[in-house]
């Protein structure tokens, strides 16, 4: 069954296409590696862990837009972060990936921050945008041309775990976090974790100090060096996996 309405990249009166925030693959992934199932950990006190299939779909793009984002960003990430169309060096604290298109990458975060915001899938949340933000985004992802540094700045950094008998890169990279927001004095920003990766996406931009530092993207940047993070150096994550292992210690589990 299909249902019309106003695409909300276009603006047009079309036919629209189940969409997702965070790319599809990611989730089939999971959902391949784990019999069409996840597992889901809420980072409360009550909420048992579970099996879930819930890939945060909805009908939000028409097909045309869809494509665009799907060719030009989705794609064009997927490929580099997986080694099959750029080079990749592993650079002893870090991966470098070579002739990147900085652009290119800037607007698939960005476009990832704004579906999750014009989103009702309660994987997203905590995910909000002004409407001016939102337009100025729409504006961006649809004509192909990354907001200035002032407006926006995104950082990557690639997930690992040095507590001896931890996460392998491999576990860390079928993990995928419902996006959440960090707030500063001047600026706001959400953070996105999916594929091994912890990306901030920071409206109000990086201070100009800042965006020499590893991991920054830059609109101009054709070498991307992204750093290790500890993954429970991050606070949000180490809450939610330590909630996750008391949950599963006092028996609050649906999972075998």
């Amino acid at each position: 069954m299909t249902q019309v309405g106003i695409c909300k990249l276009c603006l047009k009166e079309r036919e629209l296409q189940n969409s997702h925030a965070i790319p599809n693959a990611y989730f089939r992934r999971i959902f391949r590696e784990s019999s069409g199932n996840a597992i889901r950990i809420v980072g409360d006190e009550f909420t048992e862990i579970d099996y879930t299939n819930d890939s945060g779909k909805e009908l939000q793009l028409c097909r045309s837009c869809e494509s665009l984002l799907n060719k030009e960003y989705e794609n064009y990430t997927l490929n580099i972060l997986s080694g099959k169309s750029h080079a990749v060096t592993r650079l002893g604290s870090g991966v470098s990936y070579g002739r990147v298109n900085g652009e290119r990458l800037i607007l698939f975060f960005i476009s990832i921050v704004w579906r999750a915001a014009n989103s009702s899938q309660s994987i997203y949340e905590k995910v909000h945008l002004t409407d001016s933000i939102s337009e100025d985004f729409r504006r961006s992802i649809l004509y192909r041309k990354a907001p200035s540094s002032r407006l926006v700045g995104v950082r990557c950094q690639r997930l690992i775990d040095k507590t001896p008998g931890g996460f392998f890169r491999s576990n860390l990279a079928n993990f995928i976090a419902a996006p959440f927001p960090r707030l500063g004095k001047h600026y706001a920003s959400y953070i996105l974790v999916f594929a091994g990766l912890i990306a901030e996406v920071r409206i109000g931009g990086f201070r100009i100090k800042q965006r020499s530092n590893r991991g920054m993207l830059s609109k101009k940047g054709m070498v991307l060096f992204v750093p290790d993070i500890d993954v429970l150096s991050v606070p949000e994550i180490n809450e939610v996996l330590v909630r996750g292992f008391g949950k599963h210690f006092n028996g609050r589990s649906r999972v075998s």
